[in-house]
C-alpha cells in the first residue's frame, strides 16, 4: 500500500506533463456565432500579428462530413475575408514547449483556397507552415509558393526552407482547391536537431528531412500558419487567396513518456527500498 501511495504523485506529474506538452485543436467554431470573419486573435492560446478580427476566419467545410448536413468550421488565414495591415508575413502561431529529443510530431489538414478572380489573380499569396524554436528562430517552413507557371490552375510549389541551407524546391505542387496532410517530425541528433515529413493528398506523397545545425537541444517554442503577402515577385499586392486548416495535432513521441515512466518509477523502486 505504501508502494502505491508513492506511485500516484508520479502518475499525477507523468499525467500533468504529458497534458501539458500534448496540444490538439480541431474546433474553430469556438465561440462563433456568424460562421464566418470570426476572430481567433487571443482565443485557444492562438495568437495573429495583424489587426485582430479581419484575418481569421472559419469557413464551412462541406467535404469533412459524409453527412452534408453536418457542419464543420474550419480556421483560415487568407484575404477572402480582409487586406492585412502590415507588409511580409502575417502570422497565426501558438505556443508549445517540446524538447527536440520527445521527437515532437506534428500534424494538421490543409487546403488552399481562391474565393475570386482567374488567370494571374490566382497566382497571388504564398502560404506555409513555420515550427519555430523558444527564442523565434524557424526550425523549419513547409512553404507553397506560386510561381510563373502556375498562374493559370493555381498550383503552388512545395518548397522547404531550413537554417544554413538553401530553400530546397522540392518539384511538388500542391493544387488550389484539394485536401492535404501535413505530418512533421523533430528530433535531436547529436548537437543537430533533424527533421523528417511528409505531405500526402492529391497526386503522389512528397517525403523529405534535413537538418537543424546546433538546435538538437532546442525546444519547439511554437508552430503555426503564415501568410507571405508578399512573396511574388511580380505583385506586392495580397490576392483573394485564403489557406484553412484543421485538426491541428503536437504530440511528443509516446516512446519518450514510456522512458520517462520507467525512470521514475526505478526512483521510487530505490526510494521505497
Amino acid at each position: 500500500m505504501k508502494f502505491a501511495k508513492t506511485l500516484l504523485p508520479v502518475f499525477a506529474l507523468l499525467a500533468t506533463a504529458s497534458n501539458g506538452l500534448a496540444i490538439y485543436y480541431s474546433d474553430f467554431s469556438t465561440n462563433n456565432t456568424t460562421g464566418t470573419g470570426d476572430n481567433l486573435n487571443g482565443q485557444d492560446g492562438w495568437v495573429l500579428n495583424d489587426t485582430p478580427n479581419i484575418q481569421i476566419a472559419h469557413i464551412v467545410d462541406p467535404d469533412e462530413s459524409p453527412n452534408p448536413s453536418v457542419i464543420d468550421y474550419w480556421g483560415a488565414l487568407g484575404g477572402r475575408f480582409a487586406t492585412p495591415d502590415i507588409s511580409g508575413n502575417v502570422d497565426l502561431t501558438h505556443s508549445s514547449a517540446l524538447p527536440l529529443y520527445h521527437a515532437p510530431t506534428f500534424d494538421v489538414d490543409f487546403s488552399i483556397v481562391e474565393s475570386t478572380g482567374t488567370g494571374s489573380a490566382l497566382n497571388l499569396d504564398a502560404f506555409g507552415w513555420t515550427l519555430k524554436s523558444a527564442t523565434n528562430t524557424d526550425l523549419v517552413r513547409i512553404a507553397f509558393e506560386p510561381n510563373s507557371s502556375s498562374s493559370v490552375n493555381g498550383q503552388r510549389q512545395i518548397i522547404i526552407y531550413a537554417p544554413g541551407a538553401a530553400p530546397v524546391v522540392t518539384g511538388y505542387d500542391v493544387l488550389t482547391g484539394s485536401a492535404y496532410h501535413l505530418s512533421l517530425v523533430l528530433s535531436k541528433g547529436g548537437a543537430d536537431g533533424v527533421f523528417s515529413g511528409s505531405i500526402t493528398g492529391t497526386g503522389p506523397a512528397l517525403n523529405f528531412s534535413g537538418v537543424i545545425p546546433g538546435e538538437g537541444d532546442a525546444l519547439l517554442g511554437s508552430f503555426g500558419a503564415d501568410w507571405d503577402v508578399t512573396e511574388p515577385a511580380f505583385t506586392a499586392d495580397a490576392g483573394t487567396n485564403t489557406m484553412i486548416f484543421d485538426n491541428i495535432a503536437v504530440v511528443p513521441e509516446p516512446s519518450t513518456t514510456l522512458v520517462a515512466v520507467v525512470s521514475l518509477l526505478g526512483l521510487c523502486v530505490r526510494r521505497r527500498r
